[in-house]
């Protein structure tokens, strides 16, 4: 029964149980609609949420921060067999996402997250400087 302005927020599961009144009261409840990534945890969040000079409400249920969109993800690995009999790979990904994001966004924002972590490497001289007499073989 939420109500937003149109074109702006968008409630994803709509089937999302909050409560359940036992009687004729009425409820009056106040959200804070937070974007952010990977998994909060209440006390994580209290300490940010009193850090906050507004809102700063001794009522207020902190929940755990959910920001994932993922919800699934599988790989496979596909033998591709051409016509000069050489034996190539191919991957294939299956993403299933909650609809705020596409599979291809997630794709795209996963691989951009992998390089910012490995680019760094590529200009380090003494990643590459490593001799052999110091990498174990197994």
């Amino acid at each position: 029964m939420f109500q937003f302005p149109k074109n702006t927020i968008q409630i994803l599961n709509p089937n999302q149980y909050i409560g359940t009144l036992i009687d004729t009261s009425e409820i009056f409840i106040e959200i804070d609609i937070e974007n952010g990534k990977g998994y909060q945890l209440t006390e994580e969040r209290r300490k940010l949420y009193l850090e906050k000079p507004v809102g700063n409400n001794p009522s207020t249920l902190i929940i755990d921060g959910l920001f994932m969109p993922i919800k699934r993800v599988n790989y496979k690995i596909k033998l591709i067999h051409d016509t000069k009999g050489k034996i190539r790979e191919s991957l294939l990904f299956e993403i299933w996402t909650n609809g705020s994001i596409t599979p291809k966004r997630s794709l795209q924002e996963s691989l951009k997250l992998l390089l910012t972590l490995f680019y760094p490497l590529l200009f380090n001289s003494d990643f590459f400087s490593i001799s052999s007499d110091k990498i174990k073989k197994y």
